[in-house]
Parts: C-alpha cells; sequence; structure tokens
C-alpha cells in the first residue's frame, strides 16, 4: 500500500530539556533520518507539562511506499524531558 502522514502530536507529561523540538521525516528508500520534513516547522516541545501539541503538516506530504522509513528526529537537550511523540498514518492507496 501506498501511505501519508496525516497528524503529529507531541505530549509532554515531565517538564525539562532546553531547546528541545521534534521533526517526522519520511526516507524513500534510504536510511532514516535522512529525508523530507513532513512538518512545516519542527515542533517546539520545550514545554511546562502537562501539554499537547499539533505540528502543522506540510502542504503536500510525501507518499510512503514498501521499505520507505518514517522516523523522528529529536533536537536540542532532552534533560528530564518526558513524554511522547504520535505519528499518524492513514493508507491512501
Amino acid at each position: 500500500g501506498v501511505w501519508q502522514v496525516v497528524k503529529v502530536n507531541a505530549k509532554v507529561s515531565v517538564t525539562g530539556g532546553t531547546g528541545t523540538t521534534v521533526d517526522v521525516l519520511v526516507s524513500p528508500g534510504v536510511t532514516a533520518p535522512a529525508g523530507t520534513t513532513q512538518l512545516a516547522a519542527v515542533m517546539d516541545i520545550e514545554e511546562t507539562a502537562p501539554s499537547l501539541k499539533y505540528g502543522t503538516l506540510i502542504t503536500t506530504p510525501t507518499q510512503i511506499f514498501p521499505g520507505d522509513s518514517v522516523s523522528r528526529v529529536i533536537a536540542g537537550t532532552v534533560g528530564s524531558l518526558e513524554g511522547r511523540v504520535t505519528v499518524k498514518l492513514t493508507r491512501i492507496a
């Protein structure tokens, strides 16, 4: 099948970290984390807990074919930050 990223959210349950961001990449036929970002801008997850943030997707999310990779890239200093990043995919073909 062919898939696309349709939603990305991050829930911070324990505050921590400095300049912590997350990005979601689709890597067609290459090793992650190289690839095309699926977010219009990286998500800043340096938030006061508890918090829930939603990422803004690019206008035309990359199609994901068998053998492709989807990865999340966390940058900055994570420190004691705790939470989760959820990436929702939907089948388009």
